[in-house]
């Protein structure tokens, strides 16, 4: 929904939090209080407070307009943190229209209430946080120079390639010399692309394709292993046990699919 204009002078303060998750976006420029103090921000910005956070916002100026909904969701805190959404900070997004785009959406289902309304509004939000993580990663694009500009792509295709062909070696000596680079120089620039190294990234895609494997193979854990990648039994053991918290056979097991479940 969106407020009406109101004086700059105005305040609004809510010292025990809104009690759901808040989106905003301001029109008009304003101060906000956030965990870092007292912030001044243009029109244009998005602020996404917690349930609980205490809220102080005021306009800047001649007046003071925003828009606004709140949602709630047991799985909103996890994807805010995957895609490095800031909390109870103001944040510039450079995805704005597609953004409001989606707000509208959410408004057009609140107010018509067709069936299934909570279930497209869910996505809907989902598909707003993914719009804002993708705006604010255009937005750090911005800061490469125009040599990474040029190799980003080549970059992601690498990436994509790793992600069918886990089960290659992927030497990075080998890898850098098709883009003419060093392997300290292209091992660098891939962390600042895609702010993981090279060999934890497919080392996450191989254990991720072995997930898949073992919920939807019968094969033994040893060839899964092998076929992902990994030369070492062992070595997958202890990697797939770190990230999953249990071990291969074990989330095999724990498949709803596994005995005839379903």
């Amino acid at each position: 929904m969106s407020y009406p204009e109101r004086k700059a002078s105005d305040i609004y303060k809510n010292d025990g939090g809104f009690g759901h998750w808040v989106f905003m976006h301001f029109t008009t420029a304003f101060r906000v209080m956030t965990p870092q103090g007292l912030m001044e921000r243009k029109a244009g910005d998005f602020l996404i407070n917690s349930p609980e956070y205490p809220q102080w916002h005021q306009g800047i100026n001649c007046c003071f307009k925003n828009d606004w909904f709140h949602f709630d969701g047991d799985s909103i805190d996890k994807y805010l943190k995957k895609y490095q959404i800031p909390v109870n900070i103001p944040f510039t997004c450079f995805q704005e229209s597609r953004v409001l785009g989606i707000v509208h959406e959410i408004q057009r289902e609140h107010i018509l209430q067709d069936p299934y309304e909570n279930e497209k509004i869910d996505l809907h939000v989902k598909t707003l946080l993914i719009e804002l993580a993708r705006g604010m990663k255009n937005q750090r694009e911005r800061s490469l120079s125009v040599r990474e500009k040029e190799l980003l792509p080549r970059f992601q295709e690498i990436r994509l390639e790793m992600g069918r062909s886990p089960e290659k070696d992927w030497p990075i000596s080998l890898i850098a010399d098709r883009l003419s680079l060093s392997a300290n120089r292209f091992a660098v620039l891939y962390k600042r692309f895609f702010a993981v190294t090279p060999r934890q990234d497919l080392l996450s895609i191989r254990l991720n394709k072995a997930s898949a494997l073992l919920l939807n193979q019968t094969g033994k854990v040893e060839t899964i292993a092998r076929e992902c990648g990994f030369s070492s039994e062992q070595y997958f053991w202890r990697m797939f046990k770190k990230k999953y918290n249990i071990s291969p056979s074990e989330f095999r097991k724990s498949s709803p699919y596994q005995h005839g479940k379903t």
